[in-house]
């Protein structure tokens, strides 16, 4: 081979220089064979890998929020009877304490603004009487009542022995009627009992995680 291309150089009218530098680099050649170029579709593994991590990321995260809202204890009760002095029908009215606080002095005293607990609902109005406060929100047809208090237990008996759920690494007690979910826990020390008529258990979830991100700041 090597015979070949000499004899092929020789016939043609070439410095010797560059005669020896052409049988130079057949030599390196020979010993260094160049690895083949990435094809195209090598370009497109590297361009793939990304996008699969990218989708299993939120694959991931889809189903973590699944998990959150399928694997939640929902005990169904027949009804819950809640003490407030709104909603006839749903809630039981009992007379309420003499003395109140304005929202700005409940809101000191359970420790955070209890008017804006969550980004998705509006805050309606409030009921304080006593220690304890009512807070009234909106969303669309969903209305969600938060009741809190930092002395009184709120829970109402037919809910005390009921299975427990975890949501963001908090404890709650969730109960279902036919028209509304109830749900008793405890943010920052301050004892809560919420009543919604959302659609779902996605949307309940949510409401939930917005009450704890909001409260934790």
């Amino acid at each position: 081979m090597m015979n070949e291309y000499k004899d092929d150089i020789n016939k043609i009218h070439a410095s010797e220089e560059l005669i020896n530098k052409t049988l130079k680099k057949i030599e390196q050649e020979k010993r260094n064979p160049k690895k083949p170029e990435k094809t195209g579709k090598a370009k497109i593994i590297r361009f793939v890998a990304p996008v699969i991590a990218a989708a299993a990321a939120v694959f991931i995260f889809t189903n973590i929020n699944m998990m959150d809202s399928s694997n939640l204890n929902v005990n169904n009760v027949d009804q819950i009877q809640v003490r407030t002095t709104d909603m006839s029908g749903l809630f039981s009215p009992v007379d309420e304490e003499s003395e109140t606080m304005t929202e700005e002095e409940f809101n000191k005293y359970v420790g955070f603004d209890c008017t804006k607990l969550f980004t998705s609902a509006d805050f309606d109005k409030s009921v304080i009487s006593g220690e304890k406060g009512t807070f009234y929100y909106e969303n669309g047809d969903t209305v969600i009542v938060m009741r809190l208090s930092k002395s009184e237990d709120l829970v109402p008996e037919d809910m005390k022995e009921l299975k427990t759920s975890d949501v963001s690494d908090h404890e709650v007690v969730i109960a279902k009627d036919d028209m509304n979910y109830h749900v008793s826990g405890e943010v920052k020390g301050v004892k809560f009992f919420m009543t919604t008529n959302c659609s779902d258990t996605k949307e309940l979830t949510r409401f939930l995680r917005e009450l704890y991100r909001v409260v934790k700041g």
